[in-house]
């Protein structure tokens, strides 16, 4: 005879610096009576370009913890799923405000929030800094790619109304005036 196995409820995570360095994971679980697990998986960028990366997987609750350490670098901060759920969509209607569109795989990703209401989460999530869209140049976007979100921002936002800081592509120069 085997025990019943109890549902674990809906759960959330996020960088426990997200806010600070203005990119981190946001991870929304939900459990089946299984014991398996759901998980979306967002790498959002709440300083300008909402959700840059996103997955699905389905994992079994042993090999949970193991997700866990491998998405966040050091402990996450555990908020309710339907400030999860909030938290990215709020960054990327931030995004979306400046021509950003998600991941192409965000709309999978999403598949996790079926039954969890953002609207029950009372958390108010603040987006850019100092007011304004900050775009940091990631280290594998080309120079092609960071004159395309320039343009965005520019058209979008106005010349004097977000503010930028770019690295050099790995591989790439900068060009000399």
């Amino acid at each position: 005879m085997s025990l019943p196995v109890t549902k674990r409820p809906s759960t959330a995570f996020y960088s426990s610096d997200l806010f600070e360095l203005g990119i981190g994971y946001v991870m929304v679980c939900r459990f089946k009576a299984t014991g398996a697990c759901e998980a979306g998986v967002f790498l959002v960028d709440v300083f300008c370009l909402g959700a840059k990366n996103a997955f699905f997987t389905k994992i079994e609750q042993p090999d949970f913890d193991d997700l866990i350490h491998k998405i966040f670098q050091g402990p996450p901060t555990e908020i309710s799923p339907e400030c999860g759920r909030k938290l990215v969509e709020d960054a990327v209607a931030y995004a979306a405000r400046f021509g950003f569109a998600p991941h192409a795989d965000y709309k999978q990703a999403c598949r996790v929030f079926g039954g969890i209401r953002a609207e029950e989460c009372s958390c108010e999530f603040v987006f850019g800094q100092d007011g304004k869209p900050l775009y940091v140049s990631g280290p594998n976007e080309s120079q092609r790619q960071i004159a395309i979100i320039m343009a965005k921002l520019e058209k979008h936002a106005g010349s004097e109304e977000f503010n930028y800081l770019l690295g050099v592509p790995e591989g790439e120069t900068m060009p000399k005036d």
